[in-house]
């Protein structure tokens, strides 16, 4: 057992809420600890190792029950003074499941990242196959655990980490693997024959959180469906890209996932201390941030009329050039004005010009004949024309551009 301390806590009037963290078969407690460092500021977190693991001794060959694994964990249970809130993975998720049917009143949360009850796919024909898939499974590695137990373990981390998972394995870690699977073979016959019924899911009265991944082998996906339906106050969460081991390759999103009541339980605790108001200590991740893909992103509540004065403060620029546009557009100088370009203004006095020339060019001479051009440039009476034209148009040119 690896118990990560919480130093700043001491003294104070309330016990703090324990986490307790049971891992999956051929491992150890030692796999949460980038999890548990993440919570601990927050909650008392325990990491205790499973039966013949670490320093827990377990007989090879001995028969084990998930029973057999509660009994060992019994002590650390009723010694917690505080609320307990129990985090499990594959079979440490079946064992913590137990401890809820056990002591339902003392576990004041359950979180489960695909617990093997495998019990449960034997409940319908419908599941038969994927009990068989199973109990292949556990043959062959309790019939290799023995005389192979590498090929055991090859048998077994393929199954769960993906065809080609043993392959890249270090030596040094194939080998501890391959000295556990007397030990797994076991487990395998605990999860298949627990006794668990219905009816005794349906009277959890706990909050349960089941995890899963999107990648997983569906035998597992099956049982937290057949949880879900069963367990009154369950909900569930998949993580998109993670399989059976999330919790060893991913902890970080699986810590983004733990319901509120274990996020906020050090706030809880402070609020009960010391009054509402800002926690004291460091706000844990929100789990929506893992549940991005499905679910909207909540924001916090703002008065509508500070919500209008946001409005209109981050839109200030924006007004200001839309009113000075209005005022120009609603000037006295831009309503019913013509405003000619400059190109038309200068070319009206030629226009006129050109017209008392045509109108002027067929007035009859002394000697009865039309006027020639060059008659016309000549005609001092013409020229006054044209001399008066120029000074109308000049006098319409200055009115027009005011």
């Amino acid at each position: 057992m690896e118990p990560i301390p919480y130093l700043s806590g001491e003294g104070s009037a309330e016990p703090r809420d324990t986490l307790i963290c049971l891992h999956c078969s051929a491992s150890s407690g030692r796999q949460w600890k980038a999890l548990a460092d993440s919570l601990a500021a927050e909650l008392t977190v325990l990491t205790p190792d499973l039966l013949g693991y670490g320093r827990t001794p377990w007989p090879a060959g001995a028969p084990l029950s998930l029973d057999d694994e509660v009994d060992h964990l019994a002590p650390l249970i009723t010694a917690q003074a505080g609320r307990i809130h129990l985090l499990g993975h594959s079979y440490g998720g079946a064992v913590a499941l137990q401890i809820a049917l056990r002591w339902p009143d003392r576990i004041k949360s359950l979180t489960l990242y695909e617990p093997v009850r495998f019990r449960l796919l034997l409940d319908s024909p419908a599941m038969t196959p994927l009990a068989y898939e199973v109990i292949r499974l556990a043959r062959s590695v309790q019939r290799m655990a023995g005389p192979a137990p590498a090929d055991a373990a090859a048998r077994f981390v393929d199954y769960w980490s993906g065809e080609g998972a043993w392959a890249k394995t270090s030596p040094a870690r194939q080998q501890a693997l391959a000295l556990r699977m007397p030990k797994v073979g076991a487990e395998f016959t605990a999860a298949l024959e627990d006794g668990a019924r219905d009816v005794d899911y349906a009277r959890l009265p706990m909050p349960v959180r089941l995890i899963g991944g999107d990648r997983s082998p569906a035998p597992v996906r099956v049982v937290l469906e057949r949880l879900a339906h069963l367990v009154p106050n369950a909900d569930r969460v998949t993580l998109a890209g993670l399989g059976h081991m999330g919790p060893i390759e991913a902890p970080e999103r699986v810590a983004l996932a733990m319901p509120a009541i274990v996020r906020e339980a050090g706030r809880e605790a402070d609020d009960e201390r010391f009054g509402a108001g800002e926690p004291i200590c460091k706000p844990m991740p929100d789990v929506r941030a893992a549940k991005a893909h499905a679910s909207p992103k909540v924001l916090p509540y703002v008065p509508s009329g500070l919500r209008v004065a946001r409005w209109m403060e981050a839109r200030a620029g924006l007004l200001t050039i839309a009113v000075a546009a209005i005022a120009i557009v609603s000037s006295p100088f831009w309503i019913d004005v013509p405003i000619p370009t400059t190109a038309a203004a200068d070319a009206q006095p030629h226009r006129a010009e050109a017209a008392v020339i045509r109108s002027t060019a067929a007035l009859p001479q002394a000697n009865g004949e039309a006027s020639t051009g060059r008659a016309l440039e000549s005609s001092p009476a013409t020229e006054r024309r044209v001399t008066a034209a120029r000074s109308n148009d000049r006098q319409t040119e200055s009115v027009a551009t005011f």
